[in-house]
């Protein structure tokens, strides 16, 4: 009994951290960060590598499509961590940039040898789940 009221509270505590209001003058909480199992530093990096050129969101594909703290999030929420996708998939799905080969500038190549996606699905509303996919 006292384990169970222990885990209800734990749960009820990480689902009020993960899925509310968290966002401090367009600051994400490192208390919402770690409810989702989430860092400030995947925050900053995933947010330096928009176009996956520079390795940095590479590292984070295994965590993020085994991460079951996200699923649950809200749409809105994951917009707040994540920032906007590159596309729409149908009505339920986003994508990311997660993984390709850039020049020296930076800038994406034509053809790349190596293209890599994050797919995340949704389902009413809330995180269900996240595919890689690369070309």
């Amino acid at each position: 009994m006292k384990n169970s009221l222990l885990c209800l509270f734990l749960s009820l505590f990480l689902i009020h951290n993960c899925y509310g209001q968290n966002l401090k003058n367009n600051k994400i909480s490192d208390e919402f960060l770690n409810a989702c199992g989430l860092s400030q530093e995947f925050l900053t990096e995933w947010r330096t590598d928009s176009l996956g050129c520079l390795g940095l969101r590479e590292k984070y594909i295994t965590y993020i499509l085994h991460n079951k703290k996200l699923i649950g999030i809200s749409y809105e929420r994951f917009i707040d961590i994540f920032g906007l996708p590159i596309t729409n998939i149908g009505n339920n799905g986003i994508e990311y940039f997660a993984a390709t080969d850039c020049d020296e500038k930076g800038n994406q190549r034509r053809n790349p040898d190596k293209l890599g996606y994050l797919e995340f699905y949704f389902a009413y509303g809330k995180f269900d789940a996240c595919i890689f996919s690369s070309l």
